[in-house]
Order: C-alpha cells, then sequence, then structure tokens
C-alpha cells in the first residue's frame, strides 16, 4: 500500500471543501452575507443561535431546513474567517 503524505496546502484545501459546497455569498441574497447554499439561513444566524444554546438539535428542529452536515460547514467557515 502507497502511504499518502499530506501537506498543509493540501490539508487547507480539504477544509474549504468542507464548507465551500455548503456556504454562498451572493450579493442578492441578504445583501451578499454567508448563508447555507439554497436557503436564506445566514452563518452569523447559525453561529449565534449555537453560541446561545449549543444543543445543535434544537437548532436543526427550529430550522427544518438545516442538516447537521450544514451546521458543521458554518462552524469550518467561521474557523477560517
Amino acid at each position: 500500500m502507497t502511504p499518502v503524505w499530506y501537506n498543509r496546502f493540501a490539508m487547507k484545501e480539504a477544509r474549504q471543501l468542507q464548507y465551500e459546497d455548503r456556504i454562498a455569498a451572493d450579493p442578492k441574497v441578504l445583501g451578499g452575507k454567508p448563508v447555507v447554499r439554497g436557503t436564506r439561513i445566514a452563518v452569523s444566524l447559525v453561529l449565534e443561535e449555537l453560541a446561545h444554546n449549543p444543543d445543535v438539535n434544537e437548532l436543526l428542529a427550529a430550522h427544518p431546513d438545516l442538516t447537521q452536515a450544514d451546521v458543521q460547514a458554518c462552524l469550518s467557515y467561521a474557523k477560517e474567517w
């Protein structure tokens, strides 16, 4: 089996793919704020609600359009920026 080598550039690219598929910023949607793709749910809203109540299940119940992967993408986005 051939070993797989990762460098910091490959790792950064892999991290970006975690949220770039799910987070979008379009000037026509919420004034260009980053949102969960296909919704009008801002990343900042997700992060604010998690800061007040870290129970992801309650967040998902309050916003049925969100998925666990969307929440992870928001957290990854926040970590990068």
